[in-house]
C-alpha cells in the first residue's frame, strides 16, 4: 500500500500540542508550521516547539509505514508523487540538479520549481528545519525519505549541497496524469488534486486556463472542473496540481 501524508491537511483538521513527549515522526506528522508563509519562522518554531516538549530534534524520524519509495527495480525509483499512483523515475538522472546549480550560480531567483526530493536516510526534525531555512517549501511527504518540495534555483541548489541529500527530480506534467488518463465526454467533470490548500491563487489559475469550476472549497485539496480537452491538459502544467483525474471510463458490454 502506498501512503501519502500531507502536513497541511493535518493542520487544517486542527492540531492541539501534546503535553507528553512524542516521537519525532509523530511530531512532524502533526505539526502545523509547514503552512506558515515565512519558512524561516516555520523552521524556528519547528525546533522550539519540539524542544519545549522534550523531543530530540536530532533523532531520525521512524515512520510507522514503509514501502512508499520502491527501489526494487534496478536503476529506477518509484515514488507516490500524487494521490493515486507511483511514478518510476530514473535514479541516475541528475540533469535537474545540474540545471538548478547552473541557474543558482547566476542567482536566478524568482521562478520556482516543484520536485521530488529523496534523502539518504530518514530526516531529523533539525534537518527538516534546515530544508525550510533553505527557503524550500515542503508540500507533501511521500514517505520517510521522499518529499514534494518547491523552491527557486538558488534554494534547490542549496538543498543539493546538504549531506542528507539523495537526489532531486522535477515533477513533470506526465507525472500528474491520473490513472486511466483519457479524454472524457464534453460534460465530464475532472478532479484536480492539489499539493496545497486551495485559495484565490489556485482559483485564478483555473480561470486563466478557462475551465468551468464546478466544485471549489477554499482550504480543501481538490476541485472539480469542466472544459475542452486542451484546457484539461493545461491543468497538468499547474505547479500546485498533484493529480488530474478524468472520470472513470465508460465500459461497453
Amino acid at each position: 500500500m502506498l501512503c501519502v501524508v500531507t502536513f497541511a491537511a493535518v493542520s487544517q483538521a486542527g492540531y492541539v500540542p501534546s503535553t507528553e513527549p512524542r516521537s519525532p515522526a509523530e511530531y512532524l506528522y502533526q505539526n502545523p508550521c509547514f503552512v506558515m508563509a515565512n519558512l524561516r519562522d516555520a523552521a524556528s518554531q519547528l525546533r522550539a516547539d519540539a524542544q519545549s516538549q522534550g523531543i530530540d530534534i536530532h533523532a531520525e524520524a521512524q515512520w510507522p509505514y514503509t514501502g512508499v519509495v520502491d527501489e526494487s527495480a534496478p536503476g529506477t525509483i518509484r515514488v507516490a508523487v500524487g494521490l493515486s499512483k507511483a511514478t518510476p523515475i530514473d535514479a541516475a538522472d541528475d540533469s535537474f540538479v545540474r540545471r538548478m546549480q547552473d541557474e543558482g550560480s547566476l542567482k536566478a531567483a524568482g521562478v520556482k520549481y516543484v520536485g521530488v526530493f529523496v534523502t539518504r536516510t530518514g530526516l531529523t526534525i533539525d534537518q527538516v528545519a534546515t530544508v525550510l531555512e533553505d527557503d524550500v517549501q515542503i508540500m507533501r511527504w511521500c514517505g520517510p525519505r521522499a518529499l514534494v518540495v518547491r523552491g527557486d534555483a538558488v534554494a534547490l541548489s542549496a538543498l543539493a549541497s546538504r549531506d542528507f541529500f539523495g537526489w532531486l527530480r522535477e515533477i513533470t506534467p506526465d507525472m500528474r496524469r491520473g490513472s486511466f488518463w483519457h479524454e472524457g465526454p464534453a460534460s465530464a467533470i475532472y478532479a484536480v488534486s492539489s499539493f496545497v490548500p486551495l485559495g484565490d491563487e489556485q482559483l485564478a489559475d483555473l480561470a486563466r486556463i478557462g475551465v468551468t469550476v464546478e466544485l471549489f472549497d477554499h482550504g480543501k485539496y481538490f476541485a472539480g472542473v469542466m472544459g475542452s480537452w486542451e484546457q484539461i491538459c493545461g491543468l497538468l502544467d499547474l505547479w500546485w496540481a498533484s493529480i488530474v483525474s478524468p472520470p472513470p471510463p465508460v465500459s461497453v458490454d
